[in-house]
């Protein structure tokens, strides 16, 4: 543990120790992740261009993944994009997505797992509410990759529309406030880590 502690990236204590909430068990968690986690990650930052008029590219190629919405829609970084996001980063691996624009549309692609684990494709809903700002989701649903939940009432995702930004980032969500309607995984069974 200590020679990982040393030579990890993140600047972390070599002491030996493993603490529960520490960087060393997420930094560990990462090596767990599958391969599609890296090209999320490495979009980590994208974000809307706020400018009236402007559109960022990035999430216009994302949003062209999609083909139940009109070019119009695709072509606009206003639209909701978190499902062209999974969408993008699975294609970027050979992964067939669900070339679907809706969230929920997840929930019948690849197959169930009983419980989270990282990487996973993890479905989410506002309860009781038919929208979301903090998505910028007009149904409440929302997608991305399951990080991890540090507590028993909270769970990050990684994923595309997310937070003030409106950004691809991590963020934590509580329990009380969404219900996790899904954990999929790709089919047939990739075997990752």
């Amino acid at each position: 543990i200590k020679k990982f502690q040393y030579y990890s990236v993140g600047l972390l204590n070599p002491d030996g120790r493993v603490d529960p909430r520490g960087k060393t068990l997420r930094r560990l968690n990462l090596l767990q992740e599958p391969r599609w986690m890296l090209v999320a990650r490495a979009e980590m930052g994208t974000r809307e261009d706020r400018r009236p008029g402007k559109h960022n590219a990035r999430i216009v190629e994302y949003l062209n993944t999609t083909t139940n919405i009109s070019q119009a829609y695709r072509d606009r970084d206003e639209t909701a994009w978190c499902s062209a996001f999974v969408n993008w980063v699975l294609k970027q691996v050979g992964i067939a997505g669900t070339n679907h624009a809706l969230a929920s549309k997840w929930l019948k692609w690849g197959y169930e797992l009983d419980a989270p684990r990282p990487g996973c494709i993890t479905v989410i809903k506002k309860k009781g509410a038919s929208s979301d700002a903090a998505t910028g989701s007009g149904s409440g649903n929302h997608v991305g990759f399951f990080v991890e939940a540090p507590k028993k009432s909270r769970f990050v995702l990684l994923g595309g529309n997310q937070g003030g930004g409106w950004q691809v980032q991590e963020s934590t969500y509580s329990t009380g406030n969404y219900q996790i309607r899904g954990h999929r995984w790709p089919f047939p069974p990739v075997r990752e880590p």
